[in-house]
């Protein structure tokens, strides 16, 4: 993949600051192996893992790209003798951290990794060889065909689990990312951690031991709800999947979009409303679409942003409402002129802040595996709701970085907020890359 890296200097200063603070060192560069010795790792005293919110920028600085890599390497290697580090992603090509895992194996860290068969790689080879494939042994390596719970789709799941690193127990992070090049240099991701927190760790524990066992489950089983104060873990699929119980349309069915107390929303009553939206397609994706559309016809301060969305998706959004056009950027561009999208954003995030779920003072991101088209509820995904304000914020603040980024990046841009007036070129896009290409939804 060719980079115009003329075109991406202004995004390198726009996107160069991230919503919260990480660690200072910088990750390896694509295909690099650490010279960092697991002892030398040992010997940092004090360390953890940035707790919260934690955001790359692609095409950035080197410490902005490799941050969320950053912060699962440190992970890896202040794992604990004895304790566990329990993995599962839908892509992994990364050197580093299959040396770092080998690493961990070595020195009595109990390693488990699940993959979907999407792609292998050398990364992975090496990684079964080191880890064997023996799922009843301490450590081992297992390739779900498709999905690992569920029958159709595939294990989109992305979540690490450590048992003991640093000075923490307990550690989830989950969010967009996968292991890969790819998901550093040319997407954005958020990466979402918390520590010490149990009963969390617990639930999530149970999910990877259903992948684990890599058996389609009964329907009544494959869709559940984990809730424990202000998070909630929501499991896929979702069987018989329809505009009535799609998850996402229950949670904006529970949006007013006045009355919002002056702490939230635009601060002027309103309720503020974001979608950062990796793909949006299929009956699904239309249905969403209409609705984020109706919310801002009645008056929510919405803002949307998508990396590819379908023709029928895109004509939703181009549908004027009363109060104009739903604001709506294409977060996806073909940099180097060969027809992919090959810059974007990979977020399946939901931000709603005032007058939700029956408070007008609600802060709520919701984030996850999950995009907003038909292979969102059919595979092995999860949404992921948070509460709070400085969640809010932090989250927010990294959708402003990458909606803001447009106004340089003017030959790019699919949207004019001031007119519904399009190029063709912008108005259809670029093709995505083929792994953003979503199923052929309306065959099922």
């Amino acid at each position: 993949m060719r980079a115009i890296i003329g075109a991406l200097s202004i995004l390198v200063v726009m996107l160069g600051g991230g919503a919260v603070a990480a660690p200072a060192q910088s990750a390896p560069a694509a295909g690099a192996a650490t010279n960092v010795t697991a002892s030398q790792e040992q010997r940092a005293a004090g360390w953890r893992p940035v707790y919260g919110a934690t955001f790359n920028h692609a095409r950035s600085t080197k410490a902005d790209m490799w941050r969320i890599e950053n912060q699962i390497l440190q992970g890896i290697n202040h794992a604990h003798k004895g304790s566990y580090i329990r993995i599962s992603l839908f892509s992994f090509d990364r050197m580093p951290l299959t040396d770092a895992l080998i690493r961990a194996k070595k020195r009595g860290v109990r390693v488990q990794v699940i993959l979907n068969n999407h792609q292998i790689n050398g990364a992975m080879r090496k990684l079964k060889s080191a880890l064997g494939t023996n799922r009843r042994k301490p450590s081992w390596y297992h390739i779900c065909v498709g999905s690992c719970r569920a029958t159709f789709e595939n294990l989109h799941t992305k979540m690490v689990l450590f048992g003991y690193t640093g000075t923490v127990k307990n550690v989830v992070m989950t969010g967009s990312f996968n292991f890969t090049a790819n998901a550093a240099v040319n997407q954005h991701n958020d990466l979402y951690t918390v520590w010490n927190k149990p009963n969390m760790y617990r639930d999530f524990l149970g999910l990877y031991r259903q992948l684990k066992a890599d058996r389609a489950l009964p329907a009544r089983k494959q869709h559940y709800i984990k809730q424990a104060g202000m998070w909630q873990l929501e499991v896929l699929p979702l069987p018989n999947w329809n505009v009535k119980n799609d998850p996402q349309m229950r949670e904006m069915r529970k949006i007013r979009c006045t009355g919002a107390s002056r702490s939230t929303g635009n601060g002027r009553g309103r309720t503020k409303v974001r979608v950062a939206m990796h793909t949006i397609s299929g009956k699904r994706g239309v249905w969403l679409a209409k609705k984020t559309r109706q919310l801002f016809a009645q008056g929510c301060d919405i803002r949307i942003w998508y990396s590819w969305a379908d023709r029928q998706t895109r004509n939703v959004f181009a549908t004027r409402t009363a109060r104009g056009y739903i604001p709506v950027h294409v977060a996806g561009y073909d940099t180097d002129y060969d027809g992919e999208i090959d810059l974007y954003g990979h977020h399946k995030v939901l931000l709603v802040s005032g007058n939700y779920a029956g408070r007008n003072n609600s802060n709520a991101v919701f984030t996850g595996s999950s995009n907003w088209g038909n292979a969102g509820l059919r595979g092995d995904e999860i949404i992921v709701r948070l509460m709070g304000s400085s969640l809010f914020k932090d989250w927010n603040r990294n959708f402003d970085s990458i909606w803001y980024s447009h106004s340089y990046l003017a030959k790019y841009i699919p949207y004019r907020a001031s007119t519904m007036l399009r190029s063709d070129t912008a108005w259809n896009a670029a093709k995505p890359e083929p792994e953003l290409t979503p199923p052929s939804d309306w065959e099922y």
